[in-house]
């Protein structure tokens, strides 16, 4: 029997909310610093979870938009070939502003995950 990915965010959610509410406040001043660096790990293991694979298309749709003569690939792929046009060299500036463009909807997507508070901050 498999657990989907949302009842699994669910209950990371619930051992997040119970380690915060009713066992950190009775440690003492040494464990409370690794009680919210394991508490900060469950959210973030949560909203991957949770969110990850949207966050995963928004990063591959950005990426696959610079390469359109090219057959469909995975994130990773796309990745390496960017980073291959990156190591090459210059480009011409209205490539690099596609590649600025992309980079920043791959870097907001993956925050996303790892810091949704960030976009909430952000300014063009």
């Amino acid at each position: 029997m498999m657990i989907a990915p949302e009842q699994l965010a669910s209950l990371l959610d619930v051992a997040h909310a119970t380690l915060r509410d009713e066992i950190q406040q009775h440690l003492g001043p040494e464990q409370r610093y690794p009680a919210a660096m394991v508490a900060s790990a469950l959210r973030l293991c949560a909203r991957a979870l949770a969110i990850g694979p949207t966050a995963a298309g928004a990063a591959h749709q950005a990426l696959s938009g610079l390469y359109p003569d090219g057959p469909l690939r995975d994130l990773r792929d796309l990745e390496r070939r960017l980073s291959a046009e990156l190591r090459a060299g210059r480009m011409p500036a209205e490539r690099e502003r596609l590649v600025r463009r992309a980079l920043l909807a791959r870097t907001l997507a993956r925050l996303a995950v790892t810091n949704p508070d960030y976009a909430k901050t952000y300014n063009e």
